[in-house]
């Protein structure tokens, strides 16, 4: 652990870079979450076998990935804000304590 400081453009960046990675890797689940809930997938299927009959009908892109181009926008910036108000939040609080 050192006292130097991580600036706060560091923050964001990394922050929406986790946001990017994450919306990525669990936009599939989201997508056979929305079909379950909307009924178009059928009771008794599970969600792996939901992914693997989307992905077999309608494609990796056109199916499992449908949509996510506005998630790569939205995501980062969101998570990237997150990140950064959060670690302020925490150093201002252990600052508050510490006196």
């Amino acid at each position: 652990k050192t006292n130097r400081e991580v600036p706060s453009v560091y923050r964001l960046v990394f922050g929406g870079f986790a946001g990017l990675v994450g919306q990525s890797s669990s936009y599939p689940f989201d997508i056979v979450r929305r079909r379950m809930q909307t009924l178009r997938i059928p009771n008794g299927r599970n969600v792996f076998y939901s992914l693997y009959v989307i992905g077999k009908t309608e494609g990796i892109k056109n199916g499992l990935y449908k949509g996510l181009s506005l998630n790569w926008i939205k995501g980062p910036i969101a998570v990237g804000i997150s990140f950064t108000v959060y670690d302020y939040a925490y150093m201002y609080i252990n600052l508050l304590l510490k006196t």
